[in-house]
């Protein structure tokens, strides 16, 4: 029967499928294929062996350079994993070692031949490698490779830009070094080991998170083309000093929280320095940056910094920054927005300058300290509870009319003078914290003289400033009175006369007693009323003197009442002495 169209196309395809299976190369056909061959069994790739398992119990192991006649590349993925080696021997046909190949045994000390160029995860972790001899072929090394081993000593080749996580962690490193070509020290990298000093590329531009955390490093110098210092990255270490890079725009999270440092500069460019980053040091001395922006939670917490300058870049100060220092008197610029919680507690503060733009005063933020007086600028919106906390505060000036006080935001003592606008939430404060409070306009006005005992004629000057804030619109009258008691002022009074601080004022002719009463207003329904001390016409008298017949003795005229004269010489008469 003839064969149709669709039917020797259909044969046409099956003897070429059969003609291309017969020549497929063994090699492929063996790929998925396992052998065994002695105490290892491997597998075919391209025509080289791959073991990807150790059957015997020999815990010195010989890797064989071929096997079944192919030539081993690979060692496979936990091949010798948990086989309680004690040594083994690579032989230089190897290019690959896999993850966890090695992992959980005893190695003691490791050649890597000079064939290898890949080294896997996990690939020696957990062993007691205390010499390890790296090819300079490596090209890549997986994480945590060399991760819970006994290395004291370590260079790392050329072939490197890398260091991977976790690679060298938890080792006994003393000495170790870095090539130049070194790009990045990846997250732990080196954490917990024993290293006092390190040289660092000048080619290196990233050193991860805790890449050194936990050594014994003492001084530290970072390259300047290194940008990225990640968090704690060198915590925990006995550093007194460090040079940054001037690459450096921030400082991460407690990166070097827990040394000696004693000084610091902190490099042009850093616009952020984060939590912990320095606490718990013995820093006396930090030079801040023109850059600075931002100072996190805790950032210079817990050392011994007596002085620092904020730059007027600033805009925050984070909860607990320079708790627990020895600062003696600080001004914080007017770009800061905000003062975190204990910020500044338990220092040696006498004297703070709070400059008009600061925005809030957190909780317990100057707790602790040596204040004796306290001026809250008016741009100032909320201070918060025992802002003031434990200071041995005499009086505390608001200049600001809606500035919220919260609960004992002054401290506990009830002799502290609260100086505010009336009205305002600090007169609130001030009454419900049983503390005595002053009128703020009222507090700005000084007489001079004031009060006093005046001839014919007499001035005062009265001046208004201080706690007055500057380029305040206020208006003063002033008013004299026999009495101590304020006048009546509701409104427009005919009897009150507007000046201009500094002007002098003439005291009444009359003999007095005379009061002068001054109102300052400040046009926003906040008044304040002072009131100077007595002036008095002077009351003098004419002092005779009565000789008894002897000779005369000049009376003293324009004596003030209640003053000291001076005895006249005494008189004289014949047939005395």
């Amino acid at each position: 029967m003839p064969v149709k169209g669709k039917q020797l196309n259909v044969l046409k395809w099956l003897i070429c499928f059969t003609l291309l299976i017969s020549l497929w190369p063994a090699a492929m056909l063996q790929k998925a294929s396992a052998a065994v061959s002695g105490d290892f069994t491997y597998s075919i790739s391209s025509g080289k062996a791959t073991i990807t398992s150790y059957n015997g119990s020999d815990q010195n192991v010989i890797i064989p350079a071929t096997i079944d006649g192919f030539t081993v590349n690979k060692i496979g993925i936990q091949a010798f994993k948990a086989r309680n080696l004690t040594s083994v021997s690579i032989p230089n046909t190897v290019t690959d070692i896999e993850n966890s190949a090695f992992e959980n045994n005893q190695l003691t000390m490791l050649t890597i031949p000079d064939s290898v160029t890949f080294i896997g995860s996990y690939a020696f972790s957990n062993n007691d490698l205390s010499v390890l001899t790296l090819s300079e072929n490596v090209s890549s090394i997986g994480v945590s490779a060399f991760e819970n081993n006994e290395l004291q000593v370590l260079s790392i080749p050329e072939s490197l830009s890398v260091i991977n996580m976790y690679t060298f962690k938890n080792n006994k490193l003393t000495s170790l070094s870095l090539p130049e070509g070194l790009l990045f020290i990846f997250d732990n990298a080196f954490e917990r080991n024993l290293l006092t000093n390190i040289n660092l590329p000048s080619s290196l531009t990233n050193i991860g998170n805790s890449a050194f955390y936990d050594n014994k490093l003492t001084d530290l110098s970072i390259p300047n083309n290194v940008n990225t210092i990640g968090s704690n990255a060198f915590q925990a270490n006995m550093l007194t000093s460090v040079h940054l890079s001037s690459s450096v725009t921030r400082i991460e999270n407690s990166t070097f929280q827990n040394n000696q440092l004693t000084e610091l500069t902190i490099p042009s460019g850093v616009n952020y320095v984060g939590q912990n980053a320095f606490e718990s040091n013995q820093l006396t001395s930090i030079s801040l940056p023109s850059s600075l922006t931002i100072i996190d939670h805790a950032a210079f917490a817990k050392n011994k910094i007596t002085a620092v300058s904020f730059p007027n870049s600033l805009i925050s100060i984070g909860n607990d920054a320079f708790q627990q220092n020895q600062l003696g008197n600080i001004t914080i610029p007017s770009s800061v927005s905000s003062i975190g919680n204990r910020a500044f507690s338990t220092n040696q503060l006498s004297d703070i300058t709070l400059s008009d733009g600061v925005g809030s005063i957190g909780s317990f933020a100057f707790e602790e300290n040596q204040l004796t007086n306290v001026y809250i600028p008016s741009s100032v919106t909320h201070i918060h509870s025992l802002a003031f906390y434990h200071n041995p505060l005499a009086k505390a000036i608001v200049a600001g009319d809606s500035t919220l006080v919260n609960s004992s935001a002054f401290g506990e003592l009830l002799d502290t003078s609260i100086i505010a606008f009336d009205p305002s939430p600090a007169k609130i404060y001030a009454g419900v914290s049983s503390q005595p409070f002053l009128n703020l306009l009222a507090e700005g006005v000084v007489f001079t003289p004031n009060g006093s005992m005046f001839g014919s004629t007499s001035d005062t000057v009265v001046t208004i400033g201080s706690p007055i804030p500057l380029g305040l619109p206020i208006t003063v009258d002033y008013r004299w009175s026999s009495s101590e008691v304020q006048p009546t002022w509701t409104g427009e009074e005919s009897s009150w006369t507007t000046f201009v601080s500094g002007a002098p004022i003439p005291v009444p002719g009359s003999d007095g007693p005379w009061y002068l009463h001054v109102r300052v207003d400040d046009g926003t329904h906040n008044a304040g009323f002072a009131r100077s001390a007595m002036f008095q016409e002077k009351i003098t008298h004419t002092v005779a003197f009565n000789s008894q017949g002897g000779s005369a003795v000049d009376s003293m005229t324009g004596i003030v009442e209640g003053s000291t004269i001076t005895e006249p010489d005494a008189p004289t008469r014949s047939g005395y002495t």
